[in-house]
C-alpha cells in the first residue's frame, strides 16, 4: 500500500507546485456512483484538478477546465453551439499523446437545473472544454520502479499536459469564439 504523501496525487501536486502552480488542499468528491480524492490547481489563467479514482481503476488524472463562453444553457445546433463544436474540433486536431478532449454535458433551455432528463442520449452542449490526461494508476505506477523513476515519469507526463493546456489557453485567448 502506498502511503498518502507518496501517492500519485500528492507527487503530482508537488511537481505542479515546483513548476509554478498554486495548489489547494486535498478534498473528497463523492456521488452515488463515484468517489475521488481531488486537488484544485491554478497557474496564469489555467485551472486544473488532479483526481484519484477511489472506486474503480485507481487512475490519477489531471483535468484542465477551460470556460469557452459564459456559463449558460445552450440549444443544440444554435450558433453558439456550432462555434464551440468548431473550436473543439480545432483543438482536437492539435492534440497529441493521450489527451481526452471533450465538452461538458451542460443543459438546454428546456431542462431542469436539478436533473438531466435526456442524459446521455443527446450531445453535450456545455460551455466548458475539458482536457484530461491519465497520469497513472496505483499501485501499477510503482511496480518495478524506484521513487526517482516514478517522479521522472510523472513529471514528464505533467509537463506534456501543462504544455498542451498552455497551447489550448493561447488558442482560446486568440480565437473569436464569442
Amino acid at each position: 500500500m502506498i502511503d498518502d504523501n507518496s501517492s500519485l496525487l500528492h507527487r503530482a501536486k508537488r511537481i505542479l507546485n515546483d513548476i509554478g502552480f498554486s495548489c489547494g488542499n486535498e478534498y473528497n468528491h463523492e456521488t452515488d456512483l463515484l468517489s475521488f480524492k481531488c486537488i484544485d490547481c491554478f497557474f496564469n489563467g489555467i485551472n486544473c484538478v488532479i483526481e484519484t479514482d477511489l472506486w474503480y481503476q485507481g487512475d490519477t488524472i489531471i483535468r484542465f477546465i477551460f470556460q469557452l463562453a459564459p456559463d449558460q444553457k445552450v440549444e443544440i445546433d444554435s450558433e453558439l453551439d456550432k462555434r464551440i463544436d468548431s473550436f473543439i474540433n480545432q483543438i482536437q486536431s492539435l492534440s497529441y499523446g493521450s489527451a481526452l478532449i471533450e465538452r461538458d454535458y451542460g443543459q438546454t433551455h428546456d431542462e431542469n437545473n436539478d436533473w438531466f432528463p435526456q442524459f446521455p442520449t443527446r450531445k453535450s452542449v456545455g460551455t466548458c472544454l475539458l482536457v484530461e490526461f491519465v497520469l497513472g494508476s496505483e499501485p501499477e505506477a510503482f511496480e518495478k520502479k524506484n521513487s526517482h523513476e516514478v517522479d521522472a515519469d510523472l513529471k514528464s507526463k505533467l509537463i506534456d499536459a501543462v504544455n498542451f493546456a498552455a497551447l489550448v489557453h493561447g488558442e482560446i485567448n486568440s480565437s473569436r469564439l464569442l
